[in-house]
């Protein structure tokens, strides 16, 4: 860019001009003009956690900004495996080895009804207020 073209674009800047009409006469003498429209209005702002859209054409769809959240970042990578010896595996009474089926489950489902009609469930009969234990009815696990 030439001397002239910065010295223009400079001005236009810091006298906060928007629109400039050019006129001129070509070689033959002829009137010219040239009109130079401001430039479109930032139409998105950018936030840290999402950014502000400017939608619509003004004439037929009227203005609004939409508020557009980035997308939740991905979840943390897992762990590597630990080195050296591999962790040991006591089994309890009930539980299977590592790499074999999953034991069926032996406890029992309790169902009871509260004074508002608010039905609960619950695999602890001790977690069953007092009160609603006698109601409580047992069902065997799935």
């Amino acid at each position: 860019m030439d001397r002239q073209q910065e010295f223009v674009l400079r001005t236009l800047e810091e006298r906060d001009i928007r629109f400039v009409r050019l006129w001129f006469t070509d070689v033959l003498g002829t009137l010219k003009s040239v009109s130079v429209a401001p430039a479109p209005p930032e139409n998105v702002i950018q936030y840290s956690h999402g950014r502000y859209e400017l939608r619509g054409d003004g004439v037929s769809t009227p203005y609004r900004w939409v508020w557009i959240p980035n997308p939740p970042p991905p979840p943390p990578a897992a762990p590597p495996p630990p080195t050296g010896e591999p962790p040991s595996f006591v089994p309890s009474p009930g539980d299977s080895s590592p790499g074999g089926p999953a034991a069926p489950r032996q406890s029992q489902l309790y169902r009871w009804t509260d004074t508002v009609g608010v039905v609960h469930w619950t695999d602890r009969i001790d977690s069953v207020p007092e009160k609603y234990r006698a109601g409580a009815r047992q069902y065997p696990p799935s």
